[in-house]
């Protein structure tokens, strides 16, 4: 039997760990997670039925934005270099925004951080179930409970590839 020290307890402390943050914004199941890289810049993005987006601070644990959207959230993807975020609602739908200038506010609807018709990519017959941005931000991967995978070029908002 080990008796190395975990993670989050004092030296010599053997046990369980107690959590750092619990999250409870979200009145509605969470469907996805994203956390990005960065140390003490990191952020843990989360998407939920309650069909709201939230931003969370790694270090303090700080809700740092909530965008509210009309659809159930099923998916969430961020690029590299957190600029950019794609979520993916039951209607098929994947919605993307910048977070260059990010909103004054905390709670915010998708309009004011820049969804519209222009950045949102409709494709899939069903809801959105994964995303996973290249590592360049140029291309989206998307799977759908319509059993289909689509490539889409992120400039254009063309879907390029579709994989049945």
């Amino acid at each position: 039997l080990s008796r190395r020290t975990l993670p989050g307890l004092p030296s010599g402390q053997v046990g369980k760990p107690e959590p750092r943050w619990c999250w409870r914004e979200h009145a509605l199941p969470v469907t996805d997670l994203e956390v990005t890289a960065g140390g003490l810049q990191g952020k843990v993005f989360s998407v939920s039925l309650d069909q709201t987006c939230k931003v969370y601070c790694v270090v303090s644990g700080q809700l740092l934005l909530s965008v509210a959207f009309n659809v159930p959230l099923t998916a969430v993807a961020v690029a590299v270099s957190c600029d950019l975020v794609c979520v993916g609602g039951e209607s098929g739908q994947i919605f993307n925004f910048s977070l260059r200038n990010p909103p004054r506010t905390v709670s915010v609807t998708s309009e004011n951080v820049g969804v519209s018709d222009k950045s949102t990519f409709s494709g899939h017959s069903a809801a959105v179930t994964a995303l996973s941005l290249s590592l360049d931000g140029t291309q989206l991967a998307s799977g759908s409970r319509d059993m289909s995978v689509k490539l889409w070029h992120m400039k254009s908002g063309q879907c390029v590839r579709t994989i049945r």
